[in-house]
Formats: C-alpha cells, structure tokens, sequence
C-alpha cells in the first residue's frame, strides 16, 4: 500500500499571483545526483545553471535566492506579475535539468517530484 502524503500545496491559491514563493524540488526516491553541497558534480552545476536561466526564459520571474543540495533543490522565486505561474516555471525548469543531464550524463536517472510551499515575505 502506498503512504498517503499531505498535499504540498495551499487550496484554492492561485499561484500566478505575484509573490515570493518558497520552492523545493526533490529527486526521484530522492537520490543524491548533484554532489556536494560545497562540491557539486556535473549534474549539480547543471541544476544551478538552469536556476540562472529562469528569468531569461521568464523576464517576469526572478530566482532571489537558490541552493543545489546533493538531492533536491531549495529556491525562492519571484512572480513579479501574474503572466506566468509557478507551475509553469518550474515545469520548464525541471524540463530542462532533465533534458541536459540527460544529454550529459545519459545513466543518471533526474526524474524529480515537486513540493510547492508558497511563502509570502
């Protein structure tokens, strides 16, 4: 039998409303893919590399804050307006960490499962 789990994110919230959201996407069975917090390994530097292309991709969207832990990521994005939401962004960021290790490193296994905690500040 599977474990039920809370539900991640706030009812009825919409998340394309303009805010600081607190983000945390973790591994798959959450193995540790990305190295060392102090010492990332090629995967990692992937993941905090596509965090720095969030607002090329998305002008309205910036990452304030962002840690690449060995086998999740912690960010606080911003929504400046509501053109974007949260889903979308981290989707297309998950999207392509996955399509690049992937392309990098063809063994390793990134599927990721997200946890959304909306965090006004």
């Amino acid at each position: 039998m599977i474990p039920t789990r809370k539900p991640t994110r706030i009812p009825n919230y919409d998340y394309a409303t303009p805010n600081y959201y607190f983000v945390t996407i973790c591994c798959h069975e959450k193995l540790c893919v990305f190295g060392n917090v102090d010492q990332p390994n090629l995967c990692g530097k992937i993941a905090e590399a596509c965090l720095n292309q969030i607002p090329s991709v998305f002008p309205n969207v910036v990452v304030d804050k962002a840690v690449v832990m060995p086998n999740h990521v912690h960010a606080i994005v911003v929504l400046k307006d509501d053109q974007v939401n949260l889903s979308t962004v981290i989707g297309q960021y998950k999207a392509t960490v996955t399509r690049a290790i992937r392309e990098k490193e063809p063994n390793k296994i990134i599927a990721a499962i997200i946890y959304i905690n909306p965090c006004a500040i």
